[in-house]
């Protein structure tokens, strides 16, 4: 134990423990830590990060729900820095290598990067110079590193232009750092100013052109979802005999399965053998995660076999996307299965798993097995906690069925949990309303919304003229819901705003009629 307070229990987690098993039996980091802090009653212990089982480091534990809902907040705004330090037999004299991946943990995935560096050299098997460091970084990467990334761009511009050389390693870095800065905040100029710099010092420069550097270029064509300028960079690439990786592999497949080119997706899957037996956890994620979106779901169960087989990694992240996938095509027998399958194969669940398996539940329409993934949440002794998405999708299971009482329920647990209601709790209890027929209620949850200082969107507005329509008013349904923004001080609905409610509640008028014929 390196710290300990009310709120969090740092920890020096040894090499070779797991951070947390799915097996109540099995010794892990979040068992031991809560022998430390039994006191005759069963502790909660939040696992907001993990360290793999062969990494060895600082894992900080939270102690109470409130400290997790914290903790997990930072690391999930990347507020957290952190350090790894590794000792290798031996390191090439190039300074500075760049590591760059994609973790498939959403439509959008997240850019895992690593940039590694000497820190520290001895004399020992593999380390014949002895106590060695990188070379200093080059002029252009000081720039970037004092003045930003924008005056190392314009910097780089002028020295093509007189002819000067840069670096594959500088240009790459400075490529990741502007992609990282378009996270915060998105500038497509920017982003096509930086790629159309490094593509004329491909061509400047051609013996500089490596695979990180090509990768860099196909990451951001795939962001910008530039097909064509992505298909002539890797033919660029394949000219130049630069040998594409695994990580080139996962990169494609992404890019492919945003736009649902799922031909292109199983060519290359076919035809980069070398690159697909390369693959780690990482570029099988791009591949599944790509013949999900494309509705493939059963090619990508079969390439997860495939792995399985390979003894490939096969991690929370994977088997959520599988289940996402089976929940869409509505095969709630398989979704769960592969969720059970995780317990069986020591895979650890977290929320998003089991947030999950509950909304393919509700997809299915089936309520009460819902209910029962969600009460395994919340029993004593569980590490995985609910949130608002986990309360969100119950609650709209509740008001699909027309169970407004339930759904009002749950929206006071999520207060009563320290959680804030939003626009979808909000507009989910009020299409629920709807299905309940009352307008009370719904226009109860109106006020509610607008005193937290929520604005009502054209989707709010639309749910309440088909809740003022249902209990009578039809051609003054308009009036009605205008009169109901005046009364809390907001502006009339625009007229665009109206055309898309009217629309909208035309639809639903038609879908009743024909729920009554069936």
């Amino acid at each position: 134990v390196l710290m300990e307070d009310e709120h969090v229990l740092v920890i020096n987690k040894p090499a070779g423990l797991l951070s947390q098993s799915a097996s109540r039996g099995d010794d892990c980091l979040v068992k031991r830590a809560r022998h430390h802090l039994a006191q005759g009653n069963d502790p909660f212990v939040g696992l907001v990060h993990r360290l793999d089982r062969d990494v060895t480091g600082v894992c900080i534990l939270a102690k109470t729900k409130l400290a997790a809902r914290w903790l997990s907040r930072q690391f999930a705004s990347r507020t957290v820095r952190k350090e790894y330090v590794g000792i290798v037999r031996r390191w090439s004299s190039e300074g500075v290598r760049l590591l760059r991946n994609t973790m498939e943990v959403d439509e959008g995935g997240t850019e895992a990067a690593a940039e590694m560096a000497v820190a520290s050299g001895f004399r020992g098997a593999g380390s014949p110079d002895g106590d060695r460091r990188g070379p200093p970084a080059s002029p252009l990467e000081e720039l970037m590193k004092r003045r930003g990334v924008d005056q190392a761009w314009e910097a780089l511009a002028e020295m093509m232009r007189a002819g000067l050389p840069s670096d594959r390693f500088t240009v790459s870095r400075m490529l990741m750092r502007t992609l990282a800065d378009g996270r915060r905040q998105w500038d497509s100029a920017k982003i096509n100013h930086a790629v159309a710099l490094v593509e004329q010092f491909v061509t400047l420069q051609p013996a500089e052109s490596d695979e990180v550097l090509f990768n860099a270029i196909l990451d951001t064509h795939s962001r910008t979802k530039d097909i064509p300028r992505l298909d002539a960079a890797f033919q660029r690439m394949r000219d130049l005999g630069v040998v594409p990786s695994h990580v080139t592999l996962g990169i494609l497949v992404k890019a492919y399965g945003q736009v649902c080119d799922i031909k292109k997706v199983l060519n290359l899957w076919d035809s980069m053998g070398e690159q697909r037996d390369q693959a780690n956890a990482v570029t099988y994620g791009c591949m599944i995660n790509a013949c999900v979106k494309c509705s493939h779901t059963d090619k990508a169960l079969e390439i997860f076999r495939d792995m399985q087989v390979r003894k490939k990694h096969c991690n929370t992240i994977l088997y959520t996307t599988l289940i996402k996938g089976y929940g869409n095509e509505k095969d709630i027998v398989t979704a769960v299965e592969l969720f059970r399958e995780m317990s069986i194969n020591n895979v650890p669940y977290n929320t998003i798993a089991y947030n999950s398996i509950i909304d393919v539940c509700i997809k299915c329409g089936d309520v009460t097995k819902a209910e029962a993934f969600f009460k395994e949440m919340i029993v004593d002794g569980s590490t995985v906690e609910p949130d608002l998405i986990t309360y969100s999708t119950l609650l709209k299971g509740y008001c699909q069925d027309g169970d407004l009482d339930k759904g009002l329920q749950v929206a006071e647990t999520i207060k009563a949990s320290g959680l804030q209601c939003d626009e979808l709790v909000y507009n989910t209890l009020m299409d629920g309303c709807v299905k309940a027929n009352d307008l009370s209620a719904g226009v109860g949850l109106f006020a509610e919304m607008t005193a937290a200082g929520m604005a009502p969107s054209s989707i709010t507005h639309s749910i309440f003229l088909r809740l003022y329509q249902r209990n009578g008013y039809k051609g003054n349904a308009l009036d009605a819901v205008a009169q109901l923004y005046e009364h809390h001080g907001l502006d009339r609905p625009s007229g665009t705003v109206e055309k898309a409610s009217k629309a909208a509640a035309r639809r639903d008028v038609r879908g009743r009629g024909q729920r009554n014929r069936e």
